[in-house]
């Protein structure tokens, strides 16, 4: 017996499917920039060598300080999260619960900060 799928179900769902392939290219594109950053042991290693073990350590120090890593997608999978978890009080589906909490963040990328200073970090 096929079930009928409505119109505004397959809507909904090709947006949700928009929605993650954007959060998936903001990912990518922050795992390009990691990749393009200079690899601090071999800049160091080219540089001063290896031989004066504090004056390498010094270095890969300040290289590594230089090239911070941009942290977006840790943070986007840390607002995922939290945002599942607060979402699994209006479902116990936890793939509903993701989906909406991906659109939150699509909308509003700290939507899960700014609701936990709202309730005083309860969430």
């Amino acid at each position: 017996m096929k079930t009928k799928v409505s119109s505004s179900n397959v809507r909904q769902h090709n947006r949700f499917n928009r929605e993650v392939r954007k959060l998936n290219k903001m990912i990518a594109e922050v795992a390009r920039k990691r990749l393009s950053q200079p690899n601090p042991f071999a800049v160091c290693t080219a540089s001063v060598g290896r031989k004066d073990k504090a004056k390498y350590e010094r270095c890969v120090l300040q290289v590594k300080s230089q090239s911070r890593p941009d942290l977006l997608s840790k943070e986007m999978r840390n607002q995922i999260r939290v945002g599942t978890k607060v979402e699994m009080e209006h479902t116990k589906d936890k793939r509903k619960a993701r989906k909406i909490a991906i659109q939150h963040l699509i909308e509003h990328p700290d939507y899960y900060t700014k609701l936990a200073k709202c309730f005083g970090g309860k969430h």
